[in-house]
């Protein structure tokens, strides 16, 4: 196949073009970042995420409480993250 399309010079060069110009299409329309995702603000979902004793805790509860221990520790020095106390 190598040495007919060696034969051929303006053929192989249009379908190595095809192929090129295929994957970027397809790389575009497939893999798109966030395709089908929706973004939903984590601090006012009403999904219950725990239950302590009788008391129910939400994602939005949790975020939001997230949110203002980051803040606290932003005042404090910017070096230390969540991730890093644990």
């Amino acid at each position: 196949m190598l040495k007919q399309l060696s034969r051929f010079e303006r053929t192989s060069k249009v379908l190595i073009l095809g192929f090129v110009a295929l994957m970027a299409v397809s790389l575009v329309l497939f893999f798109r970042p966030n395709s089908g995702s929706t973004n939903i603000e984590p601090t006012k979902s009403t999904e219950v995420l725990a239950t302590v004793s009788s008391d129910v805790v939400t994602v939005g509860e949790f975020a939001t409480q997230k949110q203002n221990i980051q803040a606290r520790f932003s005042q404090y020095s910017a070096q230390i993250s969540l991730a890093q106390i644990g």
